[in-house]
């Protein structure tokens, strides 16, 4: 079957800002696009980075922490095996360790630590281990949090100082002028009254969207559907 990508530049210009905070957060609620976006974006400005998906509820950091030391192992395996030893910091000593080991080995580049799903983690030792890393603004480490809700961090004390770039929900809606676009791409011209009923039936949500544009392929109308009532409920 053939798939079709709609690049998405009010997007791509938003995560290029990462480079100047510690920390970028990107909400937005299920099937709005936001980690498509993020790995086009990555790849086409062939970022450096680490990936963490999620994929179910998590209340443990020791996993997550062995998760994410075995993916950075992959790209710096000096620093991914040490932290793997090392395990979950648990305490400010052993956090103080981990800032040593990031520090002392040079990234050369900028890294991106990416966590997808981080609505997922329900771990407050996890949370405040972020927060201590965003406020050690460790030269070219940049964290990447997606996620469906704003998670248990100090995101307004840290947008204050400066330390981050918060990607709302609204950017990753599909305009009027996406959805013509995306119609296009798939062989189908639409009008901006039509692109203007999509709009409104699916709320700017990818997915939706998507369901509308295989309604429209089947039926040759936007039916609302209880598939589509699901999806943006």
């Amino acid at each position: 079957m053939q798939k079709y990508f709609l690049k998405r530049k009010k997007i791509s210009d938003a995560l290029h800002h990462i480079y100047e905070y510690p920390m970028t957060l990107a909400v937005a609620a299920m099937g709005y696009g936001k980690s498509t976006a993020t790995r086009d974006f990555l790849e086409e400005s062939k970022a450096k980075y680490v990936w963490l998906s999620v994929e179910s509820d998590e209340s443990s950091p020791k996993y997550i922490w062995d998760v994410f030391a075995r993916k950075l192992s992959k790209f710096k395996p000096e620093i991914g095996e040490k932290l793997r030893l090392l395990g979950f910091p648990m305490d400010t000593p052993q956090k103080e360790k981990v800032l040593r080991i990031i520090e002392e080995h040079n990234f050369g580049n900028n890294i991106i630590v990416v966590i997808d799903d981080y609505h997922f983690v329900h771990s407050p030792e996890m949370d405040q281990f972020f927060e201590y890393l965003v406020n050690s603004k460790i030269e070219r480490l940049h964290i990447l949090i997606l996620t469906r809700t704003v998670p248990q961090i100090a995101i307004d004390e840290f947008i204050l100082k400066g330390f981050c770039h918060l990607i709302s929900s609204e950017l990753f809606e599909m305009s009027i002028d996406e959805i013509i676009d995306f119609f296009s791409l798939c062989g189908y011209d639409v009008t901006k009254d039509m692109a203007q009923k999509v709009y409104d039936l699916s709320e700017g949500c990818v997915s939706a969207v998507y369901l509308l544009l295989k309604s429209y392929e089947e039926i040759g109308e936007f039916g609302s559907g209880s598939s589509i009532e699901r999806l943006i409920e």
